[in-house]
């Protein structure tokens, strides 16, 4: 999926519980969660990527994705995607100018600032966000 979103151009952020893990050490996670730019333009590339990788698309809409507060899950744990049009607290479009790129898989990965999943993660406040807080600062500055 993400190399799609690549290939699409779709504006993108992993967070959740593959961001911890980007900054800090290895868990178990359910699913890969995704915040997308919640724009029309957005909502087509993300839809061509879907339509690309054979998602059933039977109900979710474009516009459905350029609406702040959407969110669409699709598969079983472990392989789960869930995406999101928001974040509690945090702006996409100031969190996109601040993401970090993992290009390691020959493509680019966006991924949440560390500053941001801290944002996001306090103001989640479940038991996972706060384990995933504690080892975000026990790994300090690792380099990501």
């Amino acid at each position: 999926m993400l190399r799609l979103f690549a290939k699409h151009e779709v504006r993108y952020l992993v967070v959740g519980g593959y961001a911890a893990m980007h900054y800090s050490q290895p868990r178990f996670t359910k699913d890969l969660d995704l915040w997308l730019e919640p724009t029309p333009a957005n909502a087509a590339r993300v839809m061509r990527a879907f339509g690309e990788f054979g998602m059933p698309l039977i109900d979710v809409a474009p516009a459905d994705f350029e609406q702040e507060s959407f969110q669409y899950m699709v598969g079983r744990a472990p392989v789960l995607f869930d995406f999101l049009t928001s974040l509690p607290g945090l702006r996409f479009q100031s969190c996109w100018e601040t993401r970090a790129i993992d290009e390691s898989e020959g493509f680019p990965i966006n991924y949440l600032s560390k500053q941001s999943l801290i944002t996001a993660k306090t103001h989640a406040g479940r038991p996972q966000d706060i384990a995933d807080l504690d080892e975000l600062r026990r790994a300090g500055d690792k380099p990501s």
